[in-house]
């Protein structure tokens, strides 16, 4: 190859490299330049910004903290709750009779089931105990589990009441190791 030949093909290349290379340097101005005024526009809502990063922090926060709030099952305004009354006890009927008669008020629909459990977790007994391995005690008619925290669950109303509600939110599952009894 002659040396005018390399000569042509170097002003060749050159003409290629000029002709990529504008494009590219236009395409990189303007995206400096809009980088640019993102930067000023955003600097100049910094503040709002700021509150905005905030709102959502805590928006994010309290969703996450009270999600379980949210996520607790829905109340069923068709069916509200009722409140019983402690009836007053009757020396002529026993402790089992008057569980039984509770049970089959407060349960209603489902007292079937009710005192079949009862059977099985207490006999029907109001101040059944039960201490658990883990250190744990199950008390009353159904042998509430202290776990839950609820407070008075040696009174056979309280018990009873506190039983259905978990039977209305998690059916029969809090009394399966008795499963073998009632079923």
């Amino acid at each position: 190859m002659s040396r005018l030949e390399q000569i042509k093909l170097r002003d060749t290349e050159k003409k290629v490299a000029n002709a990529i290379a504008l494009p590219i340097a236009i395409v990189l101005a303007i995206l400096f330049y809009l980088g640019k005024i993102v930067v000023k526009t955003l600097y100049r809502f910094k503040r709002q910004l700021y509150k905005l990063s905030l709102y959502i922090v805590i928006i994010f926060f309290l969703t996450n903290v009270f999600g379980v709030v949210a996520s607790a099952p829905k109340a069923d305004a068709s069916r509200p709750y009722q409140v019983y009354e402690a009836p007053t006890l009757n020396p002529n009927i026993t402790e089992r009779e008057q569980n039984i008669q509770l049970i089959t008020r407060i349960w209603g629909k489902d007292a079937q089931i009710g005192l079949a459990i009862a059977k099985c977790e207490s006999g029907y007994r109001t101040h059944a105990e039960n201490r658990n391995t883990n250190g744990t005690l199950d008390q009353g008619v159904f042998q509430i589990n202290s776990v839950h925290n609820m407070p008075e669950m040696e009174t056979a109303v309280a018990n009873i009441t506190y039983a259905y509600l978990i039977f209305q939110t998690q059916g029969t599952n809090p009394w399966t190791s008795s499963e073998h009894c009632w079923k």
